[in-house]
């Protein structure tokens, strides 16, 4: 578990960009570390780390979770569709932020493969949240699907107690 660990931390800072980091610090209000890595080359470098033969034994994978949420920098996420329920009902539950914000965004750019339901029970689960980066998220989300399904996206927020910023967010490509 430490060698994977340590290995993909070691990809990430070779590719490190400071400028970067900088400008997506500033972004999320100074609140996380980055390494500067947009998304296209991050998903370059995690790909090899998310091929079967890579991974940790199953019964690690839980620990290494645990130990990649805890590093500083935002460019750690993994997905194990598996666990998807029992952890998004935790992390929803906990009232951190971080998680629950997780659990809005993690489907991004799944396009056809989005599950609806799912996304709409996550976000009525945080529909009464104040905190700006929830309600960002669930406008990202929709913003996001409404490239794919805009009727959808439409009837959900025409239908649905949305926070304005949330509202704004998952129409501004329709309006």
């Amino acid at each position: 578990m430490n060698d994977f660990i340590k290995t993909i931390k070691s990809e990430f800072e070779a590719h490190a960009d400071s400028k970067i980091a900088e400008e997506q610090k500033a972004y999320l209000r100074s609140q996380f570390a980055f390494y500067g890595i947009k998304t296209p080359s991050r998903r370059a470098i995690q790909k090899p780390f998310l091929t079967i033969t890579y991974l940790p034994p199953k019964e690690n994978l839980e620990g290494v979770v645990k130990a990649l949420w805890h590093q500083p920098q935002r460019e750690y996420f993994k997905i194990f569709p598996k666990q998807r329920d029992h952890y998004v009902n935790k992390w929803i539950a906990s009232n951190n932020i971080r998680l629950q914000r997780t659990c809005i965004i993690f489907q991004l750019l799944s396009k056809e493969k989005m599950d609806v339901e799912f996304l709409a029970d996550v976000i009525k689960s945080l529909l009464n949240s104040k905190e700006f980066f929830i309600n960002r998220a669930i406008g990202w989300a929709l913003r996001d699907y409404s490239r794919t399904n805009p009727k959808w996206v439409k009837e959900f927020a025409a239908n649905t107690d949305l926070h304005s910023l949330s509202r704004r967010e998952a129409l501004r490509l329709m309006n």
